[in-house]
């Protein structure tokens, strides 16, 4: 029963599996609301589907849905994104769901040490203190956009690498203690 926001390519609002939970939209793109490019109504999907018996249902079937369009085919905008959180935040929503990635990049992975399957850290001062594009840098910005009651549930693998940059780092960059240290 909750508000989750889907800052993706829009939605296909007539969807059967999805009309029925479009609480909110909004486009930030300047074009049309209508996803053009299909992965937004797909992310939709995956959250919020109904569940009717037939087919497939969302992770949160009953939960109502803010779509902000916040990208046109494949090109993603994350300040976009981030004014989505924030209407999100002044609506009530508990998640905002962002299904994006940087691309991949030779020079990040040749400095990749792995610790684990699917764990690594990253040997490199610049990117290791202030993040992949600077990702730390925006930290502040998504901290107030969130809000205290949303959370950032970021893309981990739409690039096809064993390792997902960029936003990914925000769930430690965004977190801190009740001092303001991180």
């Amino acid at each position: 029963g909750s508000l989750a926001t889907v800052a993706d390519t829009g939605i296909d609002a007539d969807h059967p599996d999805l009309a029925a939970n479009i609480i909110a939209n909004k486009d930030f793109t300047g074009s049309v609301l209508e996803d053009e490019h299909g992965h937004g109504t797909h992310v939709a999907g995956i959250v919020a589907a109904v569940r009717d018996g037939t087919g497939v249902h969302g992770g949160a079937f009953d939960a109502g849905l803010l779509i902000a369009k916040v990208a046109r085919q494949r090109s993603y905008d994350f300040g976009l994104a981030r004014s989505a959180a924030g209407l999100g935040r002044d609506l009530g929503s508990v998640a905002v769901n962002v299904s994006a990635a940087y691309g991949a990049s030779s020079f990040l992975e040749s400095r990749l040490v792995a610790l684990d399957t699917g764990s690594y850290y990253l040997d490199y001062s610049t990117y290791g203190q202030e993040g992949f594009y600077n990702v730390t840098r925006t930290a502040d910005a998504w901290r107030e956009a969130l809000g205290p009651s949303q959370v950032l549930v970021k893309a981990a693998g739409n690039s096809g690498t064993d390792y997902s940059a960029g936003l990914n780092q925000l769930a430690t960059a965004t977190a801190t203690d009740e001092d303001g240290s991180l």
